[in-house]
């Protein structure tokens, strides 16, 4: 990448500009290391780096953010107007930008925001808050709600929802409710028969039984329950 830095400037003057970080530390040039402004003697020649005019007569200014800083962040950049012949303190301030760093290369806000970590405690209602409550549900060491959802919807019980069986399905429940029902006293106990509307098709049928669990074989005893044959 080259040109991320960017100053407007009439022609013909000398810039440079300062890489700050989040702390407001100045950027050493040459390296990966940020110090308070001035420590150590330092000055603005310790921390410049080159700012050119674009062409002649123009008003366009462009430099490149050092690539010796190898730590991706959130950086601002200052622009200056060299007034001596080298950059010195009290020289001064004509412009500035953030720059998204990844460490090796100019991010847009977004590009950065989705390289980030989540934070522990999300924003209320922010897309990081709702990124985290999708890596709940299926985070990688099972114990998600996906990983609870994965151990109900077997391959064996979607089968049974396939599409040539779950017509089947349908059909018969709208059978056995508009079926023909009629109790076969033959039976011991007695039971209930569901046959298609119209028919002698059987569909199913049910032991019955009263509210206690008591066969019914009389036509004086109250239906309670109906039960698979045994």
């Amino acid at each position: 990448m080259a040109n991320e830095v960017h100053a407007d400037h009439e022609s013909g003057d000398s810039l440079y500009g300062v890489v700050y970080n989040s702390a407001g530390q100045a950027n050493i040039a040459g390296g990966n290391t940020f110090e308070d402004w001035g420590d150590g003697a330092s000055d603005a020649d310790t921390y410049d780096f080159a700012i050119t005019e674009v062409g002649t007569g123009g008003v366009r200014y462009v430099g490149d953010f050092p690539s010796t800083i190898t730590t991706a962040g959130i950086y601002s950049v200052v622009s200056f107007l060299k007034l001596g012949a080298s950059p010195a303190d009290g020289d001064d301030i004509i412009g500035g930008q953030t720059i998204y760093w990844s460490g090796t290369a100019e991010l847009t806000e977004t590009q950065y925001s989705m390289n980030v970590a989540i934070p522990g405690s999300p924003t209320a209602n922010s897309i990081n808050e709702r990124i985290a409550a999708v890596d709940d549900l299926t985070q990688a060491s099972g114990d998600g709600d996906l990983a609870a959802l994965a151990s109900i919807c077997t391959e064996a019980r979607l089968a049974e929802l396939d599409a040539a069986k779950l017509p089947t399905d349908i059909d018969f429940i709208k059978n056995v409710q508009e079926g023909d029902v009629s109790i076969d006293t033959s039976a011991t106990p007695w039971q209930a028969v569901v046959k298609i509307k119209g028919t002698d098709t059987e569909l199913i049928r049910k032991d019955l039984a009263d509210k206690d669990g008591n066969n019914i074989a009389s036509v004086n005893a109250l239906i309670g329950r109906y039960t698979e044959p045994s």
